[in-house]
């Protein structure tokens, strides 16, 4: 898979600082400093794209000057350029800069030579004065080529207040006396935005929402993954009983909007744990791993008959009959189509892991079960002991349950024994694992996160997108799942 370039790092970065950052600054002191990192990374922009070929012109001039020199010091022809002067690349900055720095140095060693030893009559005098000037014209010039403009600017206002208002003024009951008082988008995600909003209804009552918001360009193309299936589904999981926001209302090419959303209740709490399971010192007790344990058992066994309703227009129909091997086999031939008909950047290592998927699909004539795809202490509201709701449904697929406990797995063991967490979970209703078919659900999970961050940097390289967010795959996320699906398919090749 292609790496994405320093050009394309610094662009991001100078569009982030210009967008997002600056405008969001008070302080004098603050904008003063974000100027001179501009400033820089302006530079660096310059540095990586723009200057060698300039460099390479002034070090070109440098070289008959120099050439010049020697000969009216009667010296050898001596090239500064040589290869042992010259890194490998000589496209980067670097190349043509060590040559420049080696010129200068062997021009000022000439100089004084020339004041030395040729005496002071006129060729002497004009070839000093063309050194100087080949000096100070080259650090002119260098500044005055320009950096490569900016990425497309990002969208400053994907949720635009005024916009935001009139919708909810046509969908809430009331109506025109409504009023957005606030919107305030949460950092992080990769697939959705997420803002926290309030209104005023009119008679000084006010209620706080949550939206969630696809991107303008999207870089996950599967239905599993689209905003408005999630609305409906968590219509069904909401009316069973199951604790998740209840949807209100679905925004669908909505005018000043650049893309759909949802609104849902904005439930009390705070999550009961960081991805992962935060740092040392955020241990999650007991009590709460073994809560976990029972929600994932509630979710599993939620009534699939109850779904029936979505599979017109976002499930296959066979669902309902499916055995979880069957359904295994169609989602996994569903997402390699997905990935295909989109596009991605060329890579061995997913092209074997769709390979690995389809020859190796467990098998499982159980039912399929609703599974969560992201289920852990970082998406569990509690307030006062209590859980508010399971969050974050953008991944959820029905399939086999192992898919949910693979994934917990390496969370819940920092803080509880697997085996307790397991057994609690199957007292309250859940399957018992088959612990052979838990590999073969960390792969597919894995591979869904490799392929999101393809597709994203493929964006990014082609300039479809200039979302910073979508560094994070490169500079981490990717080389990580991409270890992990090395190691969950060793036994089975």
């Amino acid at each position: 898979m292609k790496l994405n370039d320093t050009a394309l790092y610094l662009s991001l970065i100078r569009s982030t600082l210009e967008h997002s950052i600056l405008p969001e600054l008070q302080t004098p002191g603050a904008k003063g400093a974000a100027g001179l990192i501009t400033n820089v990374l302006n530079e660096l922009a310059r540095r990586e794209d723009a200057l060698p070929p300039a460099i390479d012109k002034t070090n070109a001039e440098g070289e008959h000057i120099a050439a010049d020199m020697r000969a009216l010091l009667k010296r050898p022809a001596v090239s500064t350029t040589t290869p042992m002067a010259m890194p490998t690349n000589t496209q980067s900055f670097r190349g043509p800069a060590t040559t420049f720095a080696a010129l200068s140095a062997d021009i000022a060693d000439l100089a004084k030579a020339l004041r030395d030893e040729a005496g002071k009559d006129s060729a002497t005098a004009s070839l000093l004065r063309r050194a100087a000037e080949w000096e100070a014209n080259a650090h002119t010039n260098f500044i005055k080529v320009p950096a490569p403009e900016l990425a497309q600017a990002a969208v400053a206002d994907p949720l635009p207040l005024p916009a935001l208002q009139s919708f909810l003024r046509g969908v809430h009951p009331a109506g025109e006396r409504l009023n957005v008082i606030s919107i305030h988008r949460i950092p992080g995600g990769f697939g959705k935005q997420t803002y926290m909003v309030e209104i005023d209804d009119g008679s000084g009552n006010h209620q706080p929402l949550v939206i969630r918001k696809n991107d303008r360009i999207q870089i996950l193309h599967h239905s599993s993954a689209g905003l408005e299936r999630e609305f409906n589904l968590l219509k069904v999981v909401h009316a069973a009983g199951y604790p998740a926001p209840n949807p209100l209302w679905f925004g669908k090419a909505v005018p000043g909007i650049d893309a759909d959303f949802m609104v849902v209740e904005k439930l009390p709490g705070s999550v009961i744990g960081a991805f992962l399971g935060g740092g040392a010192d955020a241990r999650i007790p007991e009590s709460q791993m073994l809560l976990l344990a029972e929600l994932l058992a509630r979710l599993h066994t939620l009534d699939l008959d109850a779904f029936a309703a979505l599979t017109p227009q976002f499930e296959d129909a066979a669902l309902l009959t499916d055995t979880v091997e069957q359904c295994t086999r169609r989602t996994m031939a569903g997402w390699r189509k997905a990935a295909e008909d989109h596009g991605y950047l060329p890579s061995p290592l997913m092209d074997y892991l769709f390979n690995w998927l389809a020859d190796n699909v467990p098998q499982d004539q159980r039912r399929p079960v609703l599974a969560h795809g992201d289920f852990g202490s970082h998406n569990i509201l509690m307030d006062d002991g209590k859980v508010t709701a399971v969050l974050d449904w953008e991944g959820s697929m029905f399939a086999a349950p192992e898919m949910d406990l693979v994934y917990a797995q390496p969370l819940v063991s920092k803080h509880i024994e697997w085996d307790r967490f397991l057994a609690h979970y199957i007292a309250c209703g859940g399957r018992a694992p088959d612990a052979e078919s838990m590999n073969y659900y960390m792969t597919f999970l894995s591979l869904r996160v490799i392929l999101v961050g393809n597709v994203a940097n493929r964006n990014l390289q082609s300039g479809i997108s200039n979302d910073i967010r979508y560094a994070m795959f490169e500079l981490g996320l990717t080389p990580h799942f991409m270890q992990q699906t090395l190691a969950t398919t060793a036994d089975k090749p």
